[in-house]
């Protein structure tokens, strides 16, 4: 039942509290949690406690990777502090600069509309600004802030923030993954130009079965085992037209890096490698279940682009401007 008599003065904050407690709140919520290492030093991490319940209970909590500011950049270990979770699989893709702060944020549903959220991100901005003080770093303005509503009602926007763009995991499967006709490939450049797909991923060489032509274009295949990605090459000329640099991960494909030679954009020839690619592999590997990627909301042209070969959004992650 949502409380609407809750004093906020009688809201506590404080930058300890019960890992359980943060645990079973991320669990009741149905988020799943932001890092793997609760007691990282690289985190900043504040709890709000109810002082008028019998036990001091939870309310809510915020957290956030110490920022990038805060370091001196000569401080290699620094630098090494902010990066130990860019590999984490439960964060979503990045692209906010140094000035801008990813965190994340729940409250209790019989607790929110209280202005326990404000609260503690009030709390959380001044934790940063006095380490700006003692460090003798000016204070930056905060630009970005970030929040992932999952399958919840999204408790975190507040009076003075306004919805920016958002970043996205999505994903396709093998059966979803849609071909690019031959007419969208190269169609403003030369009839005559001879392309070579380049995969480095497997050790066997592709045998050529089937009609692979497209506006004239030839393929073919060549195998380079040292190294996790599929070129698109104009052999004419020796040029990397476009690329895909990928890892496996269990059952799916992680796909990064996707990359076009400015000469040869809008000619649908990364949508053609893309495809093809992840064709192949499946087609050689029926254990892969899906093939995923982050995008950020911000690069329409890559979200259409994957839009129109079959990719879903999986997750995302709203980016709110600070007004």
């Amino acid at each position: 039942m949502h409380n609407t008599s809750l004093n906020i003065d009688h809201i506590l904050i404080k930058n300890f509290f019960d890992t359980d407690d943060i645990k079973q709140l991320i669990t009741s919520c149905n988020y799943e949690p932001l890092y793997d290492k609760p007691h990282s030093p690289d985190l900043i991490q504040l709890a709000a406690y109810d002082t008028t319940s019998p036990d001091n209970g939870l309310a809510g909590f915020i957290s956030c990777i110490v920022p990038e500011f805060l370091y001196d950049s000569g401080d290699d270990e620094g630098s090494d502090c902010v990066n130990n979770n860019e590999n984490n699989t439960n964060e979503i893709a990045e692209t906010h600069t140094k000035y801008e702060i990813e965190i994340t944020a729940i409250i209790k549903p019989e607790y929110r509309q209280n202005g326990i959220f404000t609260k503690l991100f009030a709390a959380l901005r001044q934790l940063i600004d006095n380490e700006c003080v003692i460090n003798n770093i000016y204070t930056p303005v905060i630009t970005y802030i970030a929040a992932n509503p999952r399958k919840q009602k999204d408790n975190t926007q507040s009076p003075d923030m306004t919805y920016a763009y958002s970043d996205y995991l999505m994903s396709v499967t093998p059966d979803k993954i849609c071909p690019i006709h031959s007419n969208t490939v190269l169609n403003e450049t030369s009839d005559k130009v001879s392309v070579k797909v380049s995969d480095k991923f497997s050790s066997k060489v592709f045998n050529e079965n089937s009609d692979k032509t497209f506006n004239n274009i030839s393929v073919s295949y060549e195998v380079d085992s040292d190294e996790e990605v599929f070129e698109l090459i104009d052999t004419d000329n020796d040029t990397l037209i476009s690329s895909v640099s990928y890892y496996s991960s269990g059952n799916s494909i992680c796909l990064y890096d996707v990359w076009t030679n400015p000469d040869y954009r809008r000619n649908g020839c990364a949508g053609y490698l893309l495809s093809y690619m992840m064709k192949e592999l499946s087609s050689n590997d029926l254990s892969i279940r899906s093939f995923i990627l982050h995008v950020s909301g911000r690069n329409t042209a890559a979200v259409n682009l994957y839009n129109s070969i079959g990719f879903a959004v999986e997750q995302e992650i709203k980016y709110y401007r600070l007004i």
